[in-house]
């Protein structure tokens, strides 16, 4: 059997738990601009989190509420749309960047 339509990883999860897990590694992604999680939990987050990047850089009202629908706070929305702009000189588009530390750690940052 193949795996079409099947994207995203479990994380030994129910849907709940791990719509609020991303949720909340994003925000603090977004808040501290650095965090320190499993490996399979960073890959995911990055994800997400990319997405979220990607609504800020578009900067419509739609985009922007979209965003909101993913972050728990309106001020870290708000952060993402003004902080990763067009031309803010922020890496390869503005992506977050993961590092790993030893067996299943990672360390992933919004600034590479």
């Amino acid at each position: 059997m193949s795996s079409h339509r099947v994207a995203g990883r479990k994380l030994s999860r129910y849907r709940s738990q791990r719509v609020a897990l991303l949720r909340s590694l994003t925000a603090d992604l977004v808040r501290h601009e650095r965090i320190t999680t499993t490996l399979a939990k960073a890959k995911e987050t990055r994800v997400v989190t990319e997405r979220l990047i990607t609504h800020g850089k578009n900067g419509t009202l739609h985009h922007r509420r979209l965003a909101l629908a993913k972050c728990p706070s309106r001020t870290w929305c708000v952060r993402c749309s003004m902080t990763w702009r067009p031309g803010t000189p922020s890496g390869p588009a503005g992506t977050p960047a993961s590092s790993s530390w030893g067996p299943a750690r990672a360390m992933v940052r919004s600034w590479p």
